[in-house]
């Protein structure tokens, strides 16, 4: 049996990008980007995200046979992310016998579509 703790839980689906200029931009020299899009808030931000050569790394992971070749452009390379309201939502039970909750979300059919848009 388990215990409902929450049946609203709701998320942000985020999208991250690599994007790759022609000059050396040093991303890394900033602690977050000064710009944001915000024109189309609340249901989508689109923004500059954190960048440490680690954390660009992981962007990297998600594709590496692909996506490797960037490591060594890594000075002119920025992240960057689009954010939605999303539609679906998730809920949290507690389960007999176990500290930790089951955590599960579904995105609605209309939040797939927004991030096919961003």
């Amino acid at each position: 049996m388990t215990h409902k703790v929450g049946e609203t839980l709701r998320l942000h689906p985020t999208v991250r990008v690599v994007a790759r200029f022609d000059r050396e931009i040093d991303a890394h020299d900033s602690r977050l980007p000064l710009y944001a899009i915000t024109e189309f808030m609340p249901d989508v931000r689109i923004g500059g995200s954190f960048f440490q050569l680690g954390f660009f790394g992981t962007a990297l992971a998600e594709d590496w046979n692909r996506r490797a070749w960037l490591l060594e452009d890594w000075r002119r390379c920025g992240l960057y992310y689009a954010m939605i309201r999303a539609r679906g939502l998730g809920r949290v039970s507690a389960l007999p016998g176990l500290a930790d909750p089951l955590v599960r979300y579904t995105l609605a059919p209309e939040d797939w579509a927004s991030l096919a848009w961003v």
